[in-house]
């Protein structure tokens, strides 16, 4: 957040280089968040197997799941921004597929938790 806020006013194309190149870092450097976060997790559940369940916590739950949400919208945003600045890739605008089909993401979905039940 202290690198995008001390970022200066995008004035020209060359100002806009260096924003995605600035999102491009903040983007790597957040890439081991989510081990780092299941490790702290694993190491709670481990200190609460002496005293109390991991279940019995919802503000906990409560947290990582905002932690989460709100990782995945920065992250989509900034994925956005960068990929904007790449090449453009066929059927696509910056992320986003244009041939996507939400049934078909949906079905992809629920046939992939059934294999894993």
């Amino acid at each position: 957040f202290k690198d995008l806020r001390s970022f200066p006013l995008i004035r020209d194309a060359a100002d806009e280089i260096k924003f995605t190149e600035l999102l491009r870092s903040i983007y790597r450097r957040h890439s081991n968040v989510v081990p780092m976060m299941a490790k702290g997790v694993a190491e709670l559940r481990h200190e609460l197997n002496q005293s109390a369940q991991l279940t019995e916590l919802p503000e906990i739950h409560q947290f990582l799941d905002g932690f989460y949400l709100s990782r995945i919208g920065i992250r989509i945003l900034i994925g956005q921004h960068i990929a904007l600045h790449e090449p453009p890739r066929e059927n696509h605008i910056g992320l986003v597929c244009t041939k996507c089909s939400p049934v078909q993401v949906a079905q992809d979905s629920i046939n992939d938790a059934r294999s894993i039940c």
